[in-house]
């Protein structure tokens, strides 16, 4: 009994490391993208458009969402 839990724990551990993997990605993928964001509106002087602001907040807002879902991700 005691081995078919180790096997599920270290079955549900491979699956967290991959959606940790997964969550670094897009987080990744999240501040590429509010950067291009920021070079685009700083090549037309648009850095304190108010959409601009609010969409790099969006995109911050997301990237602080997943980093409480990676640390609340805790199996066995």
């Amino acid at each position: 009994m005691i081995d078919k839990y180790r096997e599920m724990c270290n079955f549900l551990k491979g699956l967290e490391t991959m959606f940790l993997y997964q969550y670094i990605l897009l987080q990744v993928q999240i501040k590429k993208c509010r950067d291009k964001l920021y070079s685009t509106a700083k090549s037309k002087g648009n850095v304190n458009d108010p959409e601009v602001i609010e969409v790099s907040q969006e995109l911050d807002n997301l990237i602080v969402l997943l980093q409480k879902i990676m640390m609340s991700k805790r199996i066995c």
